[in-house]
């Protein structure tokens, strides 16, 4: 899937919003329509800030390839339950945040 496909993705999530009388897909802090590299670089800043994910469990959740071919080449797990684990806590984490903006 394209990064475009998941922008004009936020983009209609924001448009249906809005016209539904709630505030749309706004990052309050600078005001701007949430994006696909914002929401990404919001779950790498939440996997790097919980200190107990190893970097390169968020960079394969994130589709991140290792720049180093030699790296790459014995790295070849998926690292599947690490990541489903990390997935489900920034589920709850995005729950939470989501709750305790609209109180």
């Amino acid at each position: 899937m394209s990064e475009n496909a998941l922008n004009l993705t936020a983009k209609e999530i924001h448009r249906i919003d809005v016209e539904a009388g709630g505030p749309g897909f706004m990052d309050p802090e600078y005001g701007k329509v949430g994006t696909a590299h914002g929401m990404r670089s919001a779950f790498k800043d939440y996997a790097t800030e919980m200190g107990q994910v190893e970097d390169y469990v968020s960079e394969l959740a994130l589709s991140h390839l290792d720049s180093s071919s030699a790296r790459a080449a014995y790295k070849r797990g998926q690292l599947l339950p690490k990541r489903r684990r990390l997935m489900n806590s920034f589920e709850k984490f995005v729950q939470r945040e989501m709750k305790s903006e609209n109180r």
